[in-house]
């Protein structure tokens, strides 16, 4: 029954019920504490497992990325509800944050150092789109992007493109300008090239 409360190991369940001579409710509490303690032990530990989900809806879309430290526990159903519950509060405006006693107690409970990577929420302005990609069926890299002008289509391959690219920068305005300037100057030089007539 303890087990079954806890989802502790048979004898950690048996050495809480004879440390506390047999109470169940201290032995929960226990558990508990014991579980608390060891998750924030491990977290440090590195989480390149785990699950990106990306909703969409009207205007308004969310990414989240919940890392953990195995594949298994990527897919376990707690893990994925976990993961889900947070992707819903950043899409309706709250913050991965507001879940983190739950976190704690998911990574006590799993055994494994569990953390929230990385969430965003966008809303698209008039004449914007939102678009998105997660690379099925593991759904461990996703992209969301917001785009305006060219086609929906147009706007899929960048959120594919991003995925496999892994680019330095998120947004405009945190590319240097320098980096910029020499962009421009290497499309305007190849322009240039191309526009010459053979001889």
């Amino acid at each position: 029954e303890l087990r079954d409360a806890t989802s502790a190991g048979m004898l950690e369940c048996k050495r809480a019920l004879q440390e506390t001579d047999g109470d169940f409710d201290e032995a929960v509490k226990l558990l508990r504490e014991k579980g608390m303690a060891s998750a924030a032990k491990r977290a440090d530990r590195a989480t390149s497992e785990g699950k990106v989900g990306v909703k969409v809806r009207d205007n308004v879309g969310a990414i989240a990325a919940v890392g953990c430290e195995t594949e298994p526990v990527s897919n376990n159903d707690d893990f994925l509800a976990y993961a889900e519950k947070v992707l819903r509060t950043v899409l309706a405006g709250g913050d991965a944050s507001d879940h983190e006693d739950e976190r704690v107690e998911l990574a006590a409970r799993l055994g494994e150092n569990i953390q929230v990577v990385g969430a965003k929420r966008m809303q698209a302005a008039d004449g914007e789109e939102l678009s998105h990609y997660v690379h099925a069926p593991v759904n461990k890299v996703g992209a969301l992007v917001r785009t305006k002008g060219g086609s929906s289509t147009a706007a899929r391959s960048l959120a594919l493109h991003l995925t496999f690219a892994r680019p330095t920068y998120g947004a405009r305005d945190e590319v240097p300008q320098e980096l910029v300037d020499a962009e421009r100057e290497i499309l305007s030089h190849s322009e240039e090239v191309l526009s010459k007539p053979e001889n």
